[in-house]
């Protein structure tokens, strides 16, 4: 728990002790944006930490993999600028100048309710417990709004964990497709080309508060570049010869970079409950590889 006394003549005492999350490009920058809402973060959000990537690799054969935080990971602890306030001594007084510091407070509508704070953070592991030896250091000031002192007063606020879950689903490395063409060597004008690609759902493992969380992409549509000008859309991936679900017939022998972008889908699991869905969807861009037209030519031959 954060300490917190009152200084005399000041109406309240206010502090936050803010639990780390990984890092996301969400917020400018690489401090935290500094308002608070309980239990949430999001635009206007307190809750942030800095550079930390999930990364890792994708099963599409059902074995999911593992998604690692490569962090560094911060807490902050945000106090109001007073004398003497700050988290080595868990002082969190309010006084008049962090409330005069804030433009929000000088319009004509007269005092909205902003107190500037202090941000300070330090180091802590993936458990959320501080580094051996990390010392709080001071990152600026925020002036933070009538709803996020609120939250303040209350002490802790903690991080949600749907919306962490959200911010690791848009940092997973969703695996690209190649568009497979047959025959494979190489086709002949006039003759449809036939396309497939894998359409398999990718799975990605993540620990979030301690929380066994899985991410599944699910292909949802695939765009194809044939390479001559025109493209394609469909719902599903395809199929091999003797299929001829998705073909293409070229005009002119030469070399065509075709390709296949795939549109995703999310859901995610918590400590294997039922699946559940995730905002948005996301399209990987596929790789071009190049297909050679070949035109015959028909020669009359004595017996």
């Amino acid at each position: 728990m954060v300490a917190r006394r009152r200084q005399a003549g000041s109406p309240a005492a206010l502090a936050i002790l803010l639990l780390l999350i990984m890092a996301t490009p969400a917020f400018a920058g690489d401090e935290l944006e500094g308002h608070v809402a309980a239990g949430t973060v999001g635009a206007g959000g307190g809750h942030s930490t800095e550079k930390g990537k999930a990364n890792g690799s994708a099963s599409v054969a059902g074995t999911a993999q593992p998604v690692r935080a490569s962090g560094p990971w911060f807490e902050y602890y945000l106090a109001p600028t007073c004398t003497l306030n700050g988290p080595d001594g868990g002082v969190s007084a309010l006084c008049m100048g962090a409330i005069d510091a804030c433009p929000q407070n000088h319009t004509a509508a007269g005092n909205a309710g902003y107190i500037q704070m202090w941000r300070y953070r330090r180091q802590v592991g993936n458990t959320g417990q501080p580094l051996p030896g990390a010392a709080w250091t001071q990152v600026g000031a925020v002036c933070v709004g009538p709803a996020a002192a609120a939250a303040a007063a209350q002490g802790v606020v903690r991080p949600s964990l749907p919306l962490l879950v959200v911010r690791a689903w848009r940092q997973v490395d969703i695996a690209a497709a190649s568009a497979i063409v047959q025959p494979p060597g190489g086709t002949l004008v006039n003759l449809p080309a036939i396309f497939h690609t894998d359409g398999a759902e990718q799975t990605f493992e993540v620990t979030i508060l301690g929380h066994a969380v899985r991410l599944i992409a699910i292909p949802v549509s695939y765009t194809w570049h044939f390479g001559d000008g025109t493209t394609r859309s469909t719902t599903g991936p395809g199929a091999p010869y003797p299929s001829r679900e998705i073909t293409e017939t070229y005009q002119h022998p030469g070399g065509y970079p075709v390709s296949v972008d795939v549109t995703f889908r999310g859901e995610f699991t918590v400590d294997g409950g039922a699946r559940q869905p995730l905002p948005g969807q996301t399209t990987v861009t596929g790789p071009a590889t190049t297909l050679r037209v070949l035109e015959s030519r028909t020669h009359l031959v004595a017996d």
